[in-house]
């Protein structure tokens, strides 16, 4: 495969990076987090993490991809 044509699949790959990081935060894991339990969830959310995601996927990462 020509390396121009994988460039779109490791854009997408950084941005599911950056989104696995607030994902990782809720509860404490990557893989097999295990956060929604019987009865509700394990949790709260961590203090800040709304503030983050806001700030970090906010409008600047929308309009990334609404130029698409």
């Amino acid at each position: 495969m020509d390396v121009g044509a994988s460039t779109p699949f490791l854009w997408a790959f950084e941005e599911r990076e950056k989104l696995l990081e607030f994902y990782e935060r809720v509860p404490g894991a990557r893989m097999y987090a295990s956060f929604i339990r019987p009865g509700g969830v394990a949790q709260d959310l961590p203090l800040g993490l709304c503030r983050d995601i806001d700030l970090g996927v906010g409008i600047g990462w929308l309009a990334r991809f609404a130029s698409c």
